[in-house]
């Protein structure tokens, strides 16, 4: 453009030299005529005709004058308003623009030019702000634009769509490491939704919803077995009470036998029934016992899964390490291109830089969700170690309870073969004390036992209160130990005989 105004620069200068040239002849002309026919023309024809010489003259210097006056100031308003642009300003025009004139041309030409570079500029920095903001959807329209800066608004908008998913993934990858902090601390209620999410990071959110699923599954297992143990101990306190109160009041009868010969009796038949009873009950803690002890087993195979589930996750964790890996690569290449384009490719190389950085933040964000998920893998093997416990102590409490049906069966045998020699009262006193002394041992020893057993349940029991998972409010365990209105479903033979008659007992 610089060229052809210098061309018509100098078109102007021989319009100007043209004029000139043409004055001077007129001028000679004149002379030439005044030499030659100066004695015979008119001094009237002499005056009318140097006066129209003087007057074309005047014209072809006004017309010459104004023509050039006209294209130096739009010269100048050209190049002030070149100069605005070179120093940054794009939103300057030139205004009063004649077609007709050549640097009117030049004029619409510049103008056309600023307004190309104004849309693409302010397109360019509407885009750019609102993907600062978080607005990633945003993208250069190339309406109004033509040539080269569609091809750069075209290029511009897929750097931009790879900084939306670079940021995307972000995004998810965040809403993870929040998850999987809260089921650090406890806390498995919440799950990731995979909404718009990316294929490569679905099955990562899956595992680590599966992760959150089988720990509430867990903690809400762990929470009803402790509470459960929890009251089945302190059914067990109680027996224990009654055991000890029966069997000291056992001794006080014994020291009266001797007077009373039907009391002796009477307080036999009763340590048949109770010894009876503690049987039965026995029997039901036998089956809650083996219950636990099942459960137990579940939740040490629950484990097992969670490590499984925890593998996966670690293998998704490596692909997406290796994506940012490739997408590091892929921003370097860019930014070698956008070298090599120079001027041009300044902007390529910011958006390249960027994509550099989220991917290596993704990466750091992939080694923090391994560290967490080893964590999780500690804390899994931790439990299944604390279910083994668990399965060790039901199988002692399982010893134990045998070995207090054994006594109490020989209790009731003992209590029966008294019944039956009640002619031989004074063995039959001695065998009842030795009995009644056995009794309160063991009763003392059984209370020990629920007492430790106590312990255990309710030291599980606070550890899954400290937990947050789903159904933790709605745990309801029945009152008694057996319950005739119990409408759920049946576990224990025991109750199943009663809801069907093979077993009457009173209410």
């Amino acid at each position: 453009m610089m060229e052809w105004l210098y061309s018509r620069v100098n078109s102007f200068k021989l319009v100007k030299n043209g004029i000139l040239l043409i004055l001077l002849v007129m001028i000679v002309s004149y002379s030439m005529i005044m030499m030659v026919f100066g004695n015979t023309i008119s001094s009237t024809t002499i005056s009318i005709l140097s006066l129209s010489m003087m007057i074309i003259a005047t014209i072809l210097i006004l017309i010459g004058y104004s023509a050039l006056n006209r294209f130096a100031k739009k010269t100048i308003e050209v190049g002030e308003i070149a100069q605005k642009v070179a120093a940054g300003s794009l939103y300057h025009r030139i205004v009063n623009i004649d077609e007709t004139e050549e640097i009117g041309k030049v004029a619409w030409a510049l103008n056309d030019v600023l307004d190309q570079f104004e849309i693409f500029s302010r397109d360019m920095d509407n885009s750019l702000r609102q993907i600062a903001i978080g607005r990633s959807y945003r993208r250069m329209l190339s309406d109004g634009l033509n040539g080269d800066f569609i091809t750069l608004s075209e290029n511009i908008n897929k750097a931009l769509e790879k900084i939306a998913v670079a940021q995307s993934k972000d995004e998810f990858i965040q809403k993870m490491l929040k998850t999987i902090d809260e089921y650090t601390h406890g806390d498995f209620r919440n799950q990731i939704d995979v909404g718009g999410m990316q294929e490569d990071l679905i099955g990562l959110a899956n595992g680590i919803n599966s992760l959150g699923v089988a720990l509430s599954n867990v903690s809400l297992m762990n929470l009803k077995n402790g509470l459960a143990l929890q009251q089945n101990a302190n059914i067990l306190e109680e027996k224990v009470v009654v055991l000890t109160n029966s069997a000291n009041h056992q001794a006080s009868s014994l020291e009266e036998t001797s007077a009373a010969l039907e009391n002796i009796t009477s307080n036999i038949q009763n340590s048949t029934k109770d010894t009876i009873k503690m049987a039965e009950f026995a029997k039901d803690m036998t089956l809650s016992s083996n219950e636990g002890e099942e459960l137990a087993k579940k939740t040490a195979q629950s484990m097992d899964d969670i490590n499984s589930k925890v593998n996966a996750i670690t293998e998704a964790i490596s692909v997406i390490d290796q994506i940012a890996f490739q997408t590091n690569i892929l921003s370097l290449n860019a930014a070698v291109e956008a070298a090599t384009a120079g001027e041009a490719g300044k902007g390529f190389a910011v958006v390249a830089g960027e994509v550099r950085n989220l991917a290596n933040r993704s990466a750091e964000a992939a080694k923090e969700i391994k560290k967490i998920v080893e964590t999780a893998t500690h804390m899994a093997l931790n439990g299944k170690g604390i279910s083994a416990d668990m399965i060790n102590g039901f199988n002692k409490l399982n010893e134990n309870i045998i070995t207090t049906t054994k006594l109490i069966s020989s209790v009731s045998q003992s209590s029966k073969e008294q019944e039956h020699a009640i002619l031989q009262i004074y063995d039959a006193i001695n065998s009842l004390e030795k009995v009644t002394a056995e009794s309160v041992s063991i009763a003392n020893d059984t209370n020990v036992i629920a007492k430790q057993t106590h312990q255990i349940a309710g030291i599980i029991v606070d550890d899954a209160n400290k937990s947050e998972f789903k159904g933790k409010e709605k745990i309801v365990l029945r009152k008694k130990i057996i319950n005739p209105d119990y409408t759920g479903p049946e576990r224990r033979a025991i109750e199943k005989d009663i809801k069907e008659n093979k077993i009457k007992i009173e209410k």
